[in-house]
C-alpha cells in the first residue's frame, strides 16, 4: 500500500468524486457530481490545506482522506479537519483508513498544526478512537446525529543532542 497526494495525480479527481458523491451525496441534495469534482480540484496542495491522501495498492487508488480547513460553519475555532475518510467497499476493515488517517495527522504535524476535528456519525468514536481522537460534543447536523471528535497533534521534539542546520 502507498500513500500519496491528490496533488501528485489530479487525474484521479473524478474517481473521488465518485466515490464521495455515492457515498455522501444523499446529505447534500444541493450537491451534485460535477460540484464534488470542482471541491476536490482546491485539494492540490501538498503544503497548506486543503490537502488530499490517496491511498493506493498497486495501481488502484482504493482510498482518500482530507486535511482542510473550517469544515464545520458551526465552530469557527475549530480551524483543522479531517474530512472525507473513504476506503473503497473491497478495502473496508483492512488498515486502509488507520494508513489514511496516521498520513494526515503526520501532514498536519509537518505542518505545524496542533489539532485535529472531524464528524462522525458512529458516536461512539469508532476506530477515531482507537487512533487517539477524543469526543468533544454531540449534536445533530441536518437531521443526523454526529460526534465531533479531536486529536491534539504532537510535533515531532529534535533532541538537544541532534545539531540542526
Amino acid at each position: 500500500m502507498e500513500l500519496v497526494l491528490l496533488a501528485d495525480h489530479p487525474n484521479v479527481i473524478d474517481k473521488v468524486a465518485s466515490w464521495y458523491f455515492k457515498q455522501w451525496g444523499d446529505n447534500h441534495p444541493e450537491a451534485s457530481l460535477a460540484s464534488v469534482r470542482q471541491t476536490l480540484s482546491q485539494f492540490t496542495h501538498k503544503s497548506a490545506p486543503p490537502i488530499l491522501v490517496l491511498a493506493r495498492d498497486k495501481h488502484d487508488f482504493v482510498g482518500a482522506a482530507q486535511l482542510k480547513l473550517h469544515d464545520m460553519a458551526a465552530f469557527p475555532e475549530y480551524e483543522y479537519w479531517i474530512s472525507g475518510v473513504y476506503v473503497d467497499l473491497a478495502y473496508r476493515n483492512t488498515q486502509v483508513m488507520s494508513l489514511l488517517i496516521n498520513a494526515v495527522l503526520a501532514k498536519a504535524r509537518e505542518l505545524g498544526i496542533t489539532h485535529l476535528y472531524l464528524k462522525t456519525e458512529k458516536l461512539d468514536g469508532g476506530h477515531y478512537r482507537a487512533l487517539g481522537f477524543k469526543s468533544l460534543k454531540t449534536l445533530n447536523d441536518n437531521g443526523r446525529r454526529i460526534l465531533i471528535m479531536e486529536a491534539r497533534v504532537i510535533p515531532v521534539k529534535v533532541s538537544r543532542y541532534l545539531k540542526t542546520p
